[in-house]
């Protein structure tokens, strides 16, 4: 402790503000991760979308595109879409073998055998028909229509109904129907390693000089006489600056500030 005191008096002003920031910016992430970083979400898109359940009914929600967005899903299963807060459209899915490609239609998806059937009507009408391979890895199912036609998005239907952005597509509405992948915002692993960075930078921080003495003793004799160089002053300050940078990126993904 006597060393430490000594240290902090001995330091100038910016070390000074590195040595606390380090402190509270885990304290911070650790708060956040306890909290904010614990809700659960489902990828969408080129985002993600909070999972909550409400009885029956799985909501996922948030902001796609400028827009905001719900999916509830009740047992059926029967998927309503809200966009900006009002009633889209309702979808329902149900399995229906007779809208499997013919063999030799389903070559995307191997053989027909493997492929699961399927009608998806919006608000009562046939909006897509074909088939998916329920092995694939959700939420990247491959559709393919009753013609044999798709794409990893699924994005062919069958009929001309149009709905406003951002629609979602038979891929979407499959995903979330059959329950997406849910996982949590935060990650206590990103934690470990802020703080393992943290501690790093503190270290050097502190025991700067010994350090510095410590890497010379391979190199030359009395390295205790030997003095720092601007050049050594200056990298010393872009190795806290690049620890305390990658330390915060750690701290946002494991608070789920930033999701990996």
């Amino acid at each position: 402790m006597e060393y430490l005191k000594e240290r902090w008096d001995e330091m100038s002003r910016g070390r000074r503000i590195i040595l606390l920031v380090h402190p509270v910016l885990f304290i911070l992430a650790l708060v956040l991760h306890l909290t904010f970083g614990q809700r659960l979400v489902t990828s969408y898109r080129d985002g993600h979308l909070r999972y909550e359940q409400q009885g029956e009914t799985a909501v996922y929600s948030g902001r796609v595109e400028g827009h905001k967005v719900k999916y509830a899903v009740s047992p059926g299963p029967a998927v309503e879409f809200w966009l900006d807060g009002a009633l889209d459209s309702t979808y329902t899915v149900t399995d229906d073998p007779t809208a499997i490609p013919q063999a030799g239609e389903a070559g995307m998806l191997g053989n027909s055998e493997d492929l699961t059937g399927i009608e998806i009507r919006q608000d009562g009408d046939v909006w897509f028909r074909g088939a998916y391979q329920p092995r694939s890895y959700p939420p990247y199912y491959w559709l393919l229509d009753e013609n044999g036609k798709g794409s990893l998005h699924g994005f062919t239907i069958t009929t001309g109904t149009s709905t406003p952005d951002p629609a979602p597509t038979p891929q979407a509405i499959l995903t979330i129907a059959n329950g997406p992948n849910i996982s949590r915002r935060g990650s206590a692993e990103f934690i470990l390693w802020g703080l393992l960075l943290s501690a790093m930078c503190l270290a050097t921080l502190l025991f700067e000089d010994q350090l510095f003495r410590w890497s010379l003793t391979f190199q030359i004799r009395n390295p205790d006489r030997a003095e720092p160089s601007d050049w050594e002053l200056f990298s010393r300050w872009v190795g806290w600056a690049a620890l305390t940078g990658v330390a915060l990126f750690a701290y946002a993904l494991g608070s789920g500030l930033i999701i990996s």
